[in-house]
């Protein structure tokens, strides 16, 4: 059986301990940190995932601009030539990693948009 305790200590300590470079300084978030945090996510997510599916990111659906961190997919789909854009068909989970708290209202309203019109579509 898994320690989640143990394995979310893990994960922040991965996280945080490259982004110091002295002694007592805070984490900082930034293109490096944003990048080594979602490499670390999933590796991490990978263990709790069934055979059939894998996580890919940074990733696009197809048909849409907005760039998503993490994705899990149908093991062995395959983005569209030439892109990182999934079939929404194969995508079972969008993760979106901040640093803080909730993002921008603008980027919440442009999110839950796609999500309307994946509802849409799917239910069609």
């Amino acid at each position: 059986m898994i320690d989640l305790d143990c394995e979310q200590k893990e994960i922040v300590c991965l996280i945080e301990r490259p982004s110091k470079t002295e002694k007592g300084r805070r984490f900082v978030w930034n293109k490096f940190n944003g990048n080594l945090t979602c490499n670390v996510m999933k590796k991490y997510s990978r263990r709790r995932l069934k055979t059939d599916l894998e996580v890919v990111g940074p990733a696009f659906i197809n048909g849409y601009l907005t760039e998503f961190d993490l994705m899990v997919v149908d093991a062995g789909s395959k983005p569209e030539e030439f892109t990182n854009a999934y079939k929404s068909e194969s995508i079972h989970l969008v993760m979106e990693v901040k640093s803080h708290g909730t993002h921008s209202e603008k980027a919440l309203k442009r999110i839950k948009d796609i999500f309307e019109d994946l509802t849409r579509e799917c239910l069609t």
